[in-house]
């Protein structure tokens, strides 16, 4: 899942890039340093549980997580346009 992530990530960047250029500030270098570590420990951790997780419990959680993200992205986008 790991690829699919980045490949998301990336064309919503660009798309926020390209709908409002001025929507991604600059990010100081510690940052990207701390969400470079962050996929690394996520990488091993996956890699660790992959031995005793059974698939299906794995791809149950992959999908309640997709959806509370989808929620709060929901949740996020109607609380700004109702707030105006």
């Amino acid at each position: 899942m790991q690829p699919w992530f980045v490949v998301v990530g990336l064309v919503a960047a660009a798309l926020e890039v390209r709908l409002e250029p001025g929507a991604l500030l600059p990010l100081p270098w510690t940052l990207w340093a701390g969400a470079v570590v962050a996929a690394a420990v996520g990488v091993a951790a996956g890699e660790l549980l992959v031995r005793r997780l059974p698939a299906s419990a794995a791809r149950t959680g992959l999908l309640v997580l997709s959806v509370l993200g989808a929620a709060s992205i929901t949740l996020e986008g109607l609380v700004g346009v109702l707030s105006g």
